[in-house]
């Protein structure tokens, strides 16, 4: 059985920082060792002329405060992201989209025949919603192969936002679609923006109670057409057009859910065993660097956008605060959000949901003599989560009320997303993804 990382007493608060300087020096220089018996032994190591593994010219290493309790090996730690981590998000992610599905539709059919337990359905449907975000919330972290960029990942198939575009959403849009009805069309999704399905819009449809629309008066749907409609109608309208969207979100989740399903082969395998058969990765380090570039989630949208466009830090935001800038205006479920994001991110670090499930960055900071690094990691990680789990009422609310202590909750992944950017991506000789290697904060 693996065992549990212990966090040793330290000087400072975070001491792989100290180390940082040693380890820079260590991964340039070139000195470090790499015995040619061991890589023989690891089925990813890279043929010359190819990308340098990650790690690769450190030393292996134990220590009493993080024991090596079995090898280490990369395809141990892909194998153990699969199974732990890749897999049951995306498997948890159908299964909420199933729920999601059945409990719209029910919603659509008792708002349409205005049927007593229509109000019921309509809040069963919002619970189902928010089971559903909370699951993607995880994924979103994960945006590996299917769901990554096609651009920045080899595997990428950009799927993401065909489930969640945010922050791309344009709710007059989702007005206009309303009146159309084109969500009753079979190719709606293929044929429209992102902007107009999705989970962001099925929020929409859902949890605004408003009959009005959101578009400005000289859009044509406010020439009297939505009026005429009526709440009735609109309510039909919206609870219908929120089961047509869930039906396509189950549909994209069943279908990166097959690509992560080891039994299925699909784009595991690739993962798992790059280089070989029909792998869109080269090699292992070009597949670590993906992870890596997922985890930088963490770092550009939850605490760039998420945190820092509301609280006003990123320097966008007229007034003190602007806490219509959250993500979750209409289901005002930021927080959880925030949450989903920061277990998905200490998932991926650990390889499982707890350090003893699995094989991830902890052991192989440890593998390459950098014990005080993963320690730190886990030592912000755990600050963060705490932080957010104790906080009060609504992300909205807490920015209009108390700024200071949303302001704070960012310094909080903040002193993550410096670790991620500093010490570990040297230690394992990672690449900072271009669209964050300019970010000084």
């Amino acid at each position: 059985m693996r065992r549990h990382k212990s966090l040793r007493p330290v000087d400072c608060l975070f001491p792989g920082l100290c180390l940082a300087l040693g380890l820079w020096s260590w991964a340039c220089s070139g000195d470090g060792s790499n015995d040619d018996d061991d890589a023989s032994e690891e089925s990813d190591a890279v043929a010359p002329g190819d990308q340098m593994n990650p790690g690769e010219n450190m030393d292996p290493g134990t220590t009493p405060d993080h024991p090596q309790a079995e090898p280490f090996s990369h395809r141990g730690m892909l194998v153990s992201l699969v199974n732990h981590v890749l897999q049951p998000a995306h498997q948890s992610f159908v299964t909420a989209c199933q729920e999601l599905v059945a409990t719209t539709e029910h919603a659509a059919n008792a708002t349409a025949q205005a049927t007593p337990d229509a109000p019921a359905a309509l809040e069963a449907a919002r619970q189902a919603w928010r089971t559903a975000a909370a699951a993607w919330q995880r994924i979103e972290m994960m945006q590996i192969g299917p769901a990554a960029s096609s651009i920045s990942d080899s595997g990428g198939a950009d799927l993401r936002d065909e489930v969640y575009s945010w922050p791309t959403v344009n709710t007059c849009r989702v007005d206009q679609e309303i009146v159309t009805r084109s969500y009753l069309e079979p190719d709606f999704a293929q044929s429209q923006l992102v902007n107009v399905y999705g989970l962001d819009a099925a929020e929409y449809l859902l949890f605004h109670d408003d009959p009005g629309n959101t578009c400005p008066p000289q859009i044509p749907i406010n020439d009297g057409t939505w009026a005429a409609l009526g709440d009735a109608e609109i309510a039909a309208r919206r609870a219908a057009y929120a089961a047509s969207v869930s039906r396509d979100l189950l549909a994209r989740a069943q279908q990166l859910h097959a690509a992560w399903d080891p039994a299925g082969g699909g784009f595991a395998a690739a993962f798992i065993d790059p280089g070989q058969g029909a792998s869109p990765y080269q090699n292992v380090g070009e597949v670590f660097n993906g992870v890596f570039r997922a985890m930088f989630y963490l770092d550009l949208v939850t605490k760039d956008q998420k945190l820092a466009r509301p609280t006003g830090l990123d320097g966008t935001c007229p007034t003190a605060s602007c806490p219509e800038r959250v993500e979750s205006r209409w289901a005002h479920a930021s927080r959880e959000h925030l949450l989903a994001n920061l277990a998905a991110f200490e998932a991926l670090y650990y390889g499982a949901d707890t350090p003893a499930a699995g094989i991830g960055f902890d052991d192989f900071l440890v593998h390459v003599g950098a014990p005080a690094i993963a320690t730190d990691l886990t030592v912000a990680i755990d600050a963060a989560q705490a932080r957010m789990q104790n906080g009060a009422g609504t992300l909205a609310e807490a920015v209009a009320q108390d700024n200071e202590t949303v302001k704070a909750d960012h310094a909080a992944v903040k002193a993550i997303t410096d670790i991620l950017k500093g010490p570990f991506h040297v230690a394992l000789n990672l690449t900072i993804p271009e669209e964050g290697a300019g970010d000084s904060d």
